[in-house]
């Protein structure tokens, strides 16, 4: 299959797709670039390529379109949103195809994930980013009590972006580390995870009970966008003086108000406001701490 020329321009809100004299063809617009240096091209059947139907209410290519060699570009009109759900489902191969077209800017992956848009885990950029934070990891973990300057010195690798005062008992574990803020003299017991695919900001003075797991990370609900391999990231905002009891799951996208405790054990899955006891699987406010 014939390559693309590279005359191709992002103009207006519209989705187009661009049947060349070659009967190759291209979809731009949307704000969305997509390069195919390897060679491959959409099929006739719908933006997702290989002649695969776009999901109910996902829109497809307009039946209209030719693919019959022509002197000039003809060109069939998509609504961008339609085209932009579309594009989701398409595959991983063809994802890591796209770049940029006449200066129009694509988002790096990373920019996707920290925004909370889907984005792709296996981009090179991020992987590299996990595999040293992994190995930093595994560093800190088997050092001593009494190696507090070699813990100190890995940390601030792993967390620059922590106050002063932070105290971690290994063994600790988090996705990127850089996605992490955190105020000064925050305490983690044993055993603690920070899934930081989406900021994940904690405030001055929180303790972190054994085994507490904070999780940004998320998935898709429907299975096929799944299928896909894309996943997303919700941020998770913890404020001052907090108490979070050993066992705690917090999920992503949740917000906990400054001086709550949060009992031991919990599934915290909605925010929880200031200076409450709140407990349970959901996590539900128990009763009000008077100040």
């Amino acid at each position: 299959m014939k390559k693309l020329s590279s005359n191709s321009r992002i103009s207006g809100n519209k989705a187009r797709t661009v049947s060349h004299a070659s009967g190759a063809r291209a979809v731009i617009g949307h704000g969305i670039g997509v390069s195919f240096a390897s060679g491959r091209v959409l099929s006739d059947a719908s933006p997702c390529g290989d002649g695969a139907s776009a999901a109910p209410g996902q829109g497809a290519a307009s039946k209209g379109s030719s693919t019959a060699p022509s002197s000039s570009p003809r060109v069939t009109e998509w609504n961008g949103s339609d085209l932009h759900r579309s594009l989701l489902d398409v595959s991983h191969e063809r994802r890591r195809g796209w770049g940029r077209i006449r200066g129009a800017k694509v988002k790096s992956e990373k920019e996707k994930m920290l925004s909370g848009e889907l984005y792709d885990p296996l981009d090179p950029q991020l992987s590299d980013e996990r595999r040293q934070a992994r190995l930093l990891i595994e560093e800190l973990n088997v050092t001593k009590d009494d190696q507090t300057d070699e813990r100190n010195r890995l940390l601030g690798q792993l967390l620059p972006h922590a106050g002063t005062g932070l105290w971690i008992q290994p063994p600790f574990f988090c996705d990127y580390g850089s996605n992490i803020t955190l105020g000064d003299s925050v305490f983690f017991n044993f055993s603690c995870i920070v899934l930081d695919v989406a900021p994940v900001r904690i405030g001055s003075r929180v303790l972190f009970g054994p085994a507490v797991q904070i999780y940004a990370a998320t998935h898709p609900l429907r299975a096929a966008d799944r299928r896909t391999g894309l996943e997303a990231g919700k941020a998770v905002e913890i404020g001052d003086d907090v108490w979070v009891g050993g066992g705690a799951v917090i999920c992503p996208g949740v917000r906990i108000g400054s001086r709550t405790v949060i009992g031991a054990g919990s599934v915290v899955t909605k925010d929880v406001p200031d200076d409450v006891f709140a407990a349970g699987n959901p996590c539900r406010v128990v009763k009000k701490i008077d100040l």
